[in-house]
């Protein structure tokens, strides 16, 4: 697309040196909602204060990231044993972390290599669920206007499968199978908060697991339907 559009923007992330476009994806996010502030303010959609505001927000968002990480990392070895033998999952989310939902379960399919699929946290219950027995992982989504709700299913889940988790930022609201994450944020930037659990849990169990390898065949279905183009530099054979 940039040999034919008539403007080419570097969003700043740099060399995506990790495997599977983690960093890039969170940075081309912030990006866009950096883009959409400036425009908003210049076409007087927004006043400059309003816009001063979220970005204070977003600085927040940044600085908890490290916070994010740790507390992933040990939420993870806490449930070592469910997250290395999940055979398959669904991620359910809504309004802004719909979004969240949908990268989190491509990241959990493309390398932990089983089936994952996301679901709007209300389409999860009108048949999706049924499915569901003991052995099944369910990851929810906090946030928003329906974070009453989203805990309900939650605990809805808990009764079927032990293996339910959910990932929240509401004070207090702790207990088996809950990450809470300490941050204040607008529902509308919690998802750069709440996505780094999933790659980082993508990670961490793809390598325990060494399924890192893709199946041989896999090379020809590359080389017949390529979704790279020709001049893509790979930082990563298995990318």
């Amino acid at each position: 697309m940039k040999d034919y559009a008539d403007v080419l923007i570097d969003y700043g992330v740099g060399v995506e040196t990790v495997g599977y476009v983690t960093k890039g994806v969170t940075s081309f996010a912030l990006f866009l909602m950096l883009f959409s502030i400036e425009a908003a303010v210049r076409k007087g959609l927004m006043r400059e204060d309003e816009a001063e505001s979220v970005y204070q927000d977003m600085e927040k968002a940044a600085r908890i990231h490290e916070t994010v990480q740790k507390e992933t990392m040990k939420f993870y070895e806490d449930h070592y044993k469910e997250f290395t033998s999940m055979v398959n999952a669904y991620v359910c989310g809504c309004g802004a972390n719909y979004g969240t939902a949908l990268e989190g379960a491509l990241k959990l399919g493309e390398t932990v290599k089983i089936p994952s699929v996301a679901y709007e946290s209300e389409e999860f219950l009108h048949g999706p669920n049924l499915q569901m027995t003991p052995g099944y992982t369910v990851f929810l989504i906090d946030g928003g206007n329906s974070s009453s709700r989203i805990q309900t299913i939650f605990k809805a889940c808990r009764e079927v499968t032990d293996k339910a988790f959910l990932i929240t930022n509401q004070p207090g609201y702790t207990g088996e199978g809950i990450l809470n994450l300490p941050v204040e944020l607008p529902e509308l930037l919690t998802p750069l908060c709440f996505l780094p659990f999933f790659q980082i849990l993508a990670y961490q169990a793809t390598t325990a697991l060494n399924r890192w390898k893709q199946h041989p065949l896999l090379k020809k279905m590359k080389d017949t339907a390529a979704c790279k183009t020709e001049n893509y530099e790979s930082q990563d054979d298995d990318d």
